[in-house]
């Protein structure tokens, strides 16, 4: 077996738990590698990735992963870590576990993503969780016209629109009042943000579907965002198409994790009461 390790550079606990790990996978006579700079490429195979941070690093170090097959195992350091199955102080159990092959591989869907100008394509992007349009700075609404399979949905006013996998629901979707969706569900979640409408919803879409989201009246910043971490620039009657990729997310999950109802609890202090410890 051959090990990536991806911490996150610039958190030094992060950097300190990733190199105690390397040093832990040699004593078992694995191989491994430490990533520390998000500069460096990855020029081998490698069968396993140990992501160590937040959420953020999960998507990131993902996005190096994902399409070379390789499934991920995340260890949080910082942040609220839906997709984390292992604390700092578990790693050891946990590698332990990976070398007996004593766990399962949960695959989650991706989206991919093209922006068009003019008719000519500017970008293709992959996002695990979300791909957002959204006004800059300026306090003023988009005009958004909605698509699916060519077929007209909606014209509105809103802030913006969310187009997210299951995964990506408990993200910015949910704080938009999208809804919680399973993650082993195929489909796709699109979110209206403060649409100027009492009868904007979010919908749930086939991942066979095509969507396309056209800008109306161009303002001073419109911005599409992919999973919270690349920005392109969007003009009037820019296009964005969006389509369930045919790329997988594989997320390793030991023979301990939690249910996904128990991590919302978890996560979410479902059925908690004010005042409870």
């Amino acid at each position: 077996m051959k090990i990536a390790i991806f911490p996150n550079p610039h958190r030094e606990e992060a950097l300190k738990l990733g190199s105690n790990i390397v040093s832990y996978i040699k004593s078992k006579d694995v191989y491994t590698k430490l990533f520390d700079s998000w500069a460096e490429d990855v020029t081998e195979d490698f069968d396993v990735g140990i992501v160590i941070g937040g959420d953020g690093t999960l998507l990131r170090a993902s996005k190096i992963l994902v399409p070379l097959g390789v499934p991920v195992l995340g260890i949080r350091v910082g942040g609220l870590g839906f997709l984390f199955d292992v604390e700092p102080d578990e790693y050891k159990d946990a590698i332990d576990k990976l070398l007996d092959k004593d766990y399962r591989v949960e695959n989650r869907g991706a989206l991919d993503i093209t922006v068009e100008k003019s008719g000519i394509t500017e970008g293709k992007f992959l996002a695990l969780n979300d791909a957002v349009v959204n006004k800059g700075t300026f306090a003023r609404m988009l005009e958004i016209t909605l698509y699916v399979n060519k077929n007209l949905v909606a014209r509105y006013p809103a802030d913006g629109i969310i187009v997210s996998t299951p995964t990506g629901s408990t993200a910015y979707s949910l704080s938009a009042g999208g809804p919680i969706v399973s993650p082993d569900l195929n489909c796709v979640l699109v979110t209206p943000i403060c649409p100027h409408s009492l009868f904007l919803r979010p919908i749930l879409l086939n991942p066979r579907d095509m969507i396309e989201i056209v800008v109306g009246e161009k303002h001073e910043e419109v911005m599409l965002t992919v999973d919270g971490q690349l920005g392109v620039h969007l003009d009037t009657e820019d296009r964005i198409k969006v389509s369930f990729s045919n790329i997988q997310w594989k997320l390793i999950r030991l023979s301990k994790s939690p249910d996904f109802f128990s991590t919302l609890r978890e996560k979410l202090h479902w059925g908690e009461r004010v005042g409870d410890a």
